[in-house]
């Protein structure tokens, strides 16, 4: 938006075809799918960007977010 300076955040996953415009338009974007946060990863660095993530964790209806464990593990194994 002219005159802001604001981030901009994606509310809703990317899909894997959308990572290249997630990361070339937005800040940032909330993720749940370990699959599409390396994916964006990867188009980060390609592009020389920095791209934000804020994981999302199921809470137990197993209806948005990722299993808490998946993400320590891919934490784990870097």
């Amino acid at each position: 938006m002219p005159g802001f300076e604001v981030p901009i955040y994606l509310i809703r996953i990317p899909m894997l075809s959308e990572v290249r415009d997630a990361v070339r338009l937005a800040d940032g974007s909330l993720n749940s799918e370990v699959d599409v946060v390396k994916a964006l990863s990867q188009e980060a660095e390609v592009l020389g960007k920095t791209h934000k993530v804020i994981l999302m964790v199921d809470v137990g209806d197993l209806r948005e977010g990722g299993l808490l464990q998946v993400f320590i593990q891919v934490r784990s194994s870097r």
